[in-house]
């Protein structure tokens, strides 16, 4: 099962492009950065990032960044990213915040090395500080305000419930999760969950995902689904829900792995 675990963070979300003449040269910038991202210029895509950055408070380096962006591309070669809304505040000559929701798309006809097809989709919203320094516009500080992340391994089946995840609550405050899976018609089918809510700065380390996919305990979900109560983690901070659902079918004394879906969210914890 480790080899299908798909990658949980997505590429960095890039700022937008600013509605004055002054800043033309921002525009410019950005618009480079997501033709580079789209062509799989990945260095190009990066360019625009200081040598280290703030990320939900999170101390990371542009070589982590590349990194994580250069997985996901290999995982999924038809990658593209589109930006759906964009607002740029210029703050002075020399500065603009700017938030943009974006959509990550990908598939693969063969999802590492399982025979399997994949697709990928990611919405995000980020906020971004740039600066400009030596004539060139750098961000060193980025705020993602949500992040949902689906990932659909061979055989697709339907899951209610899980969508209702928060991405804002207090420290300790409830929660629930509801799940449903549908019915299958043929005989030794079954579905298995998995559920954490893990630091956000985990999944950005290197190895984090399959340190966390390593303590993910699978549990069968009944035909009646469930609804399971959680508590948002006690110190404020960046999280992630993750949830691994894997479709299987009974042979004999071995499980044959139909379909796969993985979903994450962002959630954040504030006083």
């Amino acid at each position: 099962m480790k080899r299908l675990l798909p990658l949980l963070m997505a590429a960095t979300v890039l700022a937008a492009a600013p509605a004055s003449a002054q800043d033309a040269s921002l525009e410019q910038t950005l618009n480079a950065g997501l033709l580079a991202f789209n062509k799989g210029d990945l260095q190009g895509y990066v360019q625009d990032l200081m040598p280290r950055m703030s990320y939900n408070e999170i101390a990371l380096e542009r070589t982590r960044v590349l990194a994580i962006d250069r997985a996901l591309q290999e995982t999924f070669p038809q990658l593209s990213l589109n930006y759906r809304r964009m607002r740029v505040n210029p703050v002075s000559q020399d500065e603009a915040t700017a938030s943009i929701e974006t959509e990550y798309k990908g598939s693969t006809p063969n999802y590492n090395g399982s025979g399997m097809p994949a697709v990928y989709r990611e919405e995000g919203q980020a906020t971004a500080l740039y600066q400009r320094v030596d004539g060139k516009w750098l961000t060193g500080q980025m705020q993602v305000a949500w992040d949902d992340s689906y990932v659909d391994v061979g055989q697709t089946f339907g899951i209610i419930g899980f969508s209702v995840l928060p991405t804002l609550a207090e420290p300790g405050q409830p929660y629930s999760l509801r799940l449903y899976a549908g019915t299958d018609d043929n005989p030794g089918t079954a579905v298995s969950y998995a559920y954490a809510i893990v630091p956000l700065s985990m999944l950005m380390a290197p190895e984090g995902a399959s340190r966390l996919y390593d303590h993910m305990q699978f549990r069968l979900l009944p035909v009646t689904g469930i609804d399971a109560s959680f508590k948002a983690p006690k110190h404020p901070g960046s999280y992630v829900h993750v949830l691994v659902m894997n479709k299987f079918e009974h042979l004999g004394g071995s499980e044959t792995l139909l379909g796969q879906k993985v979903y994450s969210r962002l959630m954040r914890v504030d006083e």
